[in-house]
């Protein structure tokens, strides 16, 4: 059989995490596979039904188009796999966007299958057959036993859209840099990022370094706000700090409620005062640092590495008989 990907392109950070890695495992179970990563236009739109034509199944990462456009990919291939990991029914500021969201639903009813990044995500697919499928990491770049930097280091890994998350929590961070003086940011991004009162290393994200960088921090903080938007989030960042072993202080928001667990990978905030708190247990405390890293690495393992969530996607399509078994 032979299977197309449709996604924004390999590059991408949500086709590197939740497309290549399918798209390569169904290589190895001798599937015949393609990528397309161009859409928009008229030309691209006739070359994708073109394509879709000589397909069993369209595997389609968070794409939304036009209703009409959607019914003619079902009208050639009538299996459809839908895998979304963000809230795209919206806008990325949290308010509701009817265009967006009558493309979503359209192409909710043309997917024979879908698949969510977390629970809420799912439960924005009404009556369609889904599946929760969390972004998933492959842990082998990761060293938990990497030698850590001197002193105390909090990390937070991200890019331009998602500074704003880090702006929010500005603040904070300037109270933490007033009350523990010797501790540092290390914030990996396409970005720099500066604080008065406390010393910032901006190291340039690259797919190279992302895994040495973290893992030879201390601790992982995934600050966010909690709205529409946010709540459809991932935690992708989270699921590296896991990887790598570290300890995880996350706002008490989106799917980092679920992969976090209060007291056994790591600690939920709800307010400044959360996290001053949070950040003075666990800077002060190797110990306990150590423990809930490997809490939390453990629970990657289980819940959140390649291996295991590709397993659940083949099963979950063999079972539906969507891939040969």
């Amino acid at each position: 059989m032979k299977v197309l990907f449709i996604a924004k392109g390999r590059d991408d950070p949500a086709a590197r995490y939740r497309v290549m890695p399918v798209l390569s495992h169904f290589q190895d179970l001798k599937i015949e596979t393609s990528l397309c990563d161009e859409s928009d236009g008229l030309a691209a739109k006739l070359r994708l039904l073109s394509q879709a034509s000589d397909a069993q199944l369209l595997f389609i990462q968070r794409k939304l188009f036009a209703p009409w456009f959607t019914r003619a990919l079902k009208r050639r291939c009538s299996n459809i796999v839908f895998d979304f990991d963000d809230a795209i029914f919206c806008r990325s500021n949290g308010t509701s966007s009817d265009s967006r969201m009558r493309k979503f639903r359209g192409m909710l009813a043309s997917s024979t299958l879908v698949f969510a990044g977390n629970e809420y995500l799912a439960m924005q697919c009404g009556d369609v057959d889904k599946v929760v499928v969390p972004t998933a990491v492959d842990e082998k770049p990761y060293s938990p036993d990497i030698e850590k930097e001197s002193g105390c280091t909090l990390v937070w890994i991200g890019s331009s859209s998602t500074r704003k998350y880090l702006e929010q929590h500005r603040q904070i961070l300037e109270e933490v840099g007033v009350r523990f003086p010797n501790i540092i940011l290390k914030v990996i991004a396409d970005f720099d990022f500066h604080l008065t009162n406390m010393d910032v290393v901006n190291v340039a994200w690259t797919l190279e370094s992302e895994a040495s960088q973290l893992s030879s921090a201390h601790i992982g903080i995934a600050p966010m706000s909690d709205n529409p938007w946010t709540r459809g989030k991932c935690a992708l960042k989270v699921i590296q700090y896991m990887a790598a072993g570290l300890p995880v202080i996350s706002s008490n928001a989106g799917a980092n409620r679920e992969v976090v667990v209060q007291g056994e990978t790591g600690l939920l905030a709800d307010s400044a005062d959360d996290w001053l708190r949070a950040i003075e247990l666990l800077s002060g405390n190797e110990s306990e640092r150590n423990r809930l890293g490997s809490g939390g690495r453990q629970r990657m393992l289980q819940h959140y590495s390649s291996q295991t969530v590709l397993d659940s996607i083949t099963e979950n399509l063999r079972s539906r008989a969507l891939i040969p078994a």
